[in-house]
């Protein structure tokens, strides 16, 4: 049972961090853990075990986003059982032995065949904290992974541990649609607009295909690299990651390619992913006759009545990244049961002032990056 505080807004549910009442009990001390670090490529094999996997969190995508050089892949095992891990990405300025040891949407912790036992999440967090900030000197800044019924919780034990706020996200609002509803229920959920678009698209013969092969992931890559450089977006999406994922990850991590052809031509596309309890859609592309076909909506429908038989509880659309139109899109196909989650701040925790330095001086230049890339448009992915 939970005790949440909600808002009504545009018919959706807004989660925001609160209590969760469930099974907690006090950590056990760090002598009955261990952490290790592993090569990436087993990393990526077990955390198949888990149902709070996030694709930010393999291996495989987060080597191409961050740099095979920034990797740290480490389990927290128990009597010799593994309970959870982190891929943690490492930020230092040259010249600086200390920096950020960045935790995004992790750890995983909620294995598959056990309960949700929150004394384990909080001894991976010491673990981590250990290693990372004890050891080596790092601040440790932690994103929780977006899921509606366990990041309150989450976010309590942080700053029961001492985590304290960090930077704001600038695209905190995640959307998420409810996968255990029928198609029925699904159609009724949907914005009345967002059902009105895609009755238009499903007039307009599209055909969608669904493929987890080399050559439909060459064409998503094309459609892609076409439409960046048609909007002269500033284009991020380590594109590359998609073909790794393809090549490395377990049968049942592997991302899918979904494309929409109209006259045999690609004019729009989605990777997707499922990940334990949550799907999610990593990459968009589209050309510009794919909007006037309304093929977005086509895909997204197309998407929901797969992801329904793969066994996942919540598809995760991203954020909005300050764009109206793709605010209205995601706030449609969430609909009226889905659920628009504030994902809030980082968290860190740093242990003295060198490590308070580090983290400020590590920020701050990637703050600065960050205001370079701004001189461009984004391409609105929201990740």
């Amino acid at each position: 049972m939970q005790d949440t505080t909600t808002l009504e807004r545009s018919s959706h549910t807004y989660f925001e961090p609160t209590t969760v009442l469930t099974r907690d009990v006090p950590a056990s001390s760090l002598d009955d853990w261990k952490i290790k670090t592993i090569e990436p490529g087993e990393w990526d094999k077990i955390i198949a075990q888990f149902d709070d996997i996030s694709f930010e969190q393999t291996a495989a995508f987060a080597t191409e986003r961050w740099g095979a050089h920034r990797l740290v892949c480490v389990t927290i095992e128990r009597a010799g059982k593994v309970v959870g891990g982190a891929c943690v990405i490492i930020f230092r300025l040259p010249g600086l032995r200390r920096g950020v040891a960045y935790v995004k949407h992790g750890p995983v912790w909620r294995s598959r065949s056990s309960e949700v036992i929150y004394e384990n999440y909080r001894s991976v967090i010491q673990q981590l904290c250990h290693k990372f900030c004890h050891e080596q000197g790092h601040a440790l800044v932690v994103v929780p992974r977006p899921f509606p019924e366990i990041l309150s919780r989450e976010f309590e034990i942080l700053r029961e541990m001492g985590f304290e706020s960090g930077r704001q996200s600038r695209d905190p609002m995640r959307y998420l649609v409810d996968l255990s509803l029928d198609t029925d229920d699904q159609l009724k959920s949907l914005g009345q607009k967002w059902r009105y678009n895609l009755k238009r698209a499903m007039a307009n013969d599209l055909e969608i295909k669904w493929s987890d092969d080399d050559e439909a992931i060459s064409e998503f890559i094309e459609l892609h690299s076409e439409m960046v450089s048609r909007k002269n977006f500033n284009n991020t999406d380590p594109m590359g990651a998609v073909r790794s994922m393809q090549a490395t990850l377990p049968s049942s991590l592997k991302p899918q390619t979904v494309l929409a052809y109209k006259s045999g031509r690609a004019i729009a596309g989605a990777v997707v992913m499922n990940c334990g309890d949550v799907s999610y859609y990593i990459f968009g592309a589209s050309r510009d006759e794919a909007l006037s076909l309304r093929a977005g909506y086509a895909i997204q429908w197309s998407i929901l009545q797969k992801l329904k038989q793969q066994g996942a509880k919540w598809y995760d659309l991203g954020g909005e990244a300050g764009t109206g139109g793709l605010r209205q899109f995601k706030n449609g196909l969430a609909g009226k049961r889905g659920v628009i989650l504030d994902t809030q701040s980082e968290v860190q925790y740093c242990r003295g002032f060198k490590s308070q330095m580090a983290r400020t001086l590590v920020i701050g230049a990637s703050e600065v990056v960050r205001m370079l890339r701004t001189l461009r448009p984004s391409d609105g992915n929201g990740k």
